[in-house]
């Protein structure tokens, strides 16, 4: 059975809320195992592992790996990935997803097989991608789109562009915001959602507000690092302390509810004035409401109530960056990555800065 998908339309580049980052370069410093090579790694969060091919042991995937034709790759539990294909495609795995590099062609579509689970594409090059999984298979002329399986169905939503999916029992046309069903032994059946962006809330960016927690709010942290909203907000239900509060707003200003996030980030500033974490979640609650002087006092006030915080003064770093206050900007980030050399956002930070300077 399989499934075809014909695409027209422009491509939207890698989204503001996207959690990758990668080095401009494609290929690493030093020689690839195979010519051509198939993927890059791009970020890794959780335990995430690769099997070479024709060998059998699963080896842990390191950050700027690359890979080769018949590699497979799979994502642990709590866990996501992104990779960066020979021919630029962005390709973001959710947890519980594997994947084999099946083919891969400089001057024609590459093949990419999704064995399980969910993985969100962005490609700018026409007609540089196929994808295969157990119930369709797609076809993909540049675009943005997600590939979701099931037990007994792949759900196909597209994000940009118009896109035919047909299989021997039918066809469907989709188009932006629409996602096609494609059930074992019947046609594809267009599916409308209200917010099909959700489809691809695994994906999205979550800014860190501790520089270190334990318990339930380790948890939770972690959870949003990789992308999981529900586990999260499941491991917060009925926590209404100052730490629960400040992740919450984080929660609502990534999903874009506004006044939620203000309510909750100011809810924790009030339970407790003393704690960094309340201080950064209303600075970001405050930036969404594009109160950028008040969201800039507010990451101030972190560093103020607790002097050592990384997080904080990387805030601090980030809002002077964005209204242009490159000196203060870069003191900050250093003295972020004094505190902490060894958190990420402190070095990406201090990187902006360096780069704008």
């Amino acid at each position: 059975m399989g499934l075809r998908l014909q695409q027209a339309g422009a491509l939207v580049l890698l989204l503001v809320t996207s959690s990758v980052t990668h080095s401009a370069d494609p290929v690493s410093a030093k020689a690839p195992p195979c010519d051509p090579w198939a993927a890059k790694v791009a970020s890794v969060q959780g335990n995430v592992e690769a099997k070479r091919n024709a060998t059998t042991d699963w080896q842990l995937v390191t950050l700027n790996e690359i890979y080769c034709p018949g590699d497979q790759i799979r994502v642990g539990d709590n866990a996501r990935a992104a990779i960066v294909l020979n021919n630029e495609t962005l390709v973001r795995l959710n947890q519980n997803s594997a994947i084999t590099l099946a083919e891969i062609k400089n001057d024609g579509p590459s093949l990419l097989e999704l064995l399980e689970g969910i993985a969100h594409f962005i490609s700018r090059v026409p007609r540089s991608l196929k994808v295969n999984t157990p119930f369709v298979n797609a076809a993909i002329e540049g675009t943005e789109f997600v590939v979701a399986i099931g037990k007994q169905q792949t759900e196909v939503t597209v994000f940009e562009g118009i896109v035919l999916t047909k299989n021997e029992y039918g066809e469907v046309r989709i188009s932006q915001n629409e996602t096609a069903v494609a059930k074992a032994g019947s046609a594809p059946q267009k599916v409308l959602k209200a917010t099909p962006r959700d489809a691809v809330q695994w994906a999205l960016y979550f800014p860190p507000v501790f520089d270190q927690a334990s318990g339930n709010l380790a948890t939770a942290q972690q959870q949003l690092y990789t992308g999981q909203i529900d586990a999260a907000q499941s491991t917060l239900k009925d926590d209404n302390s100052a730490e629960a509060l400040s992740l919450m707003a984080i929660i609502a200003v990534v999903k874009n509810d506004t006044d939620g996030a203000l309510k909750s980030a100011q809810q924790a500033v009030e339970k407790n004035p003393q704690l960094a974490a309340a201080h950064i979640a209303l600075s970001y609650a405050q930036q969404s409401k594009r109160d950028l002087d008040g969201a800039l006092a507010s990451a101030k006030q972190a560093t103020t109530v607790e002097p050592n915080n990384a997080i904080a003064w990387s805030r601090v770093a980030e809002l002077q960056l964005s209204t242009g206050d490159l000196n203060d900007a870069l003191d900050a980030a250093q003295r972020a990555t004094q505190i902490n050399p060894n958190l990420a956002r402190t070095q990406t930070v201090l990187g902006f800065a360096y780069l704008l300077q």
